[in-house]
């Protein structure tokens, strides 16, 4: 140990951490809380002592998503399924619904 004392983060540092995909896994979390433990002259560690990059990888901050409906989300969904799948039958499949239901949830939402 460093003999510092024990620090903590802020709520909005922890939303932040919380939510970046740590494409280096548990080493760049730990990397980052080492990091952030050395250098911030705080108890409280706030999400300005996090890395830049981790902090300018997280766009969607709370309250900033595009909220859309129920609607346009199955009709994406859909899409990225369908996109996927190598046919009708298997798209369906991984919908958990009927292909023929998917035919005209593919018709009505005018999907090739």
């Amino acid at each position: 140990m460093s003999g510092k004392p024990v620090k903590e983060f802020s709520e909005e540092a922890a939303l932040l951490l919380n939510s970046y995909p740590w494409p280096g896994n548990v080493r760049e979390l730990i990397n980052v809380v080492e990091r952030c433990t050395i250098l911030s002259l705080h108890k409280v560690i706030s999400a300005g002592d996090l890395p830049a990059s981790l902090r300018e990888s997280n766009p969607q901050a709370p309250g900033s998503v595009e909220l859309k409906s129920l609607s346009d989300l199955e009709k994406e969904h859909i899409r990225l399924v369908l996109a996927r799948s190598k046919s009708l039958e298997e798209a369906a499949g991984i919908l958990g619904i009927d292909p023929a239901t998917l035919w005209r949830k593919r018709k009505r939402y005018h999907l090739a």
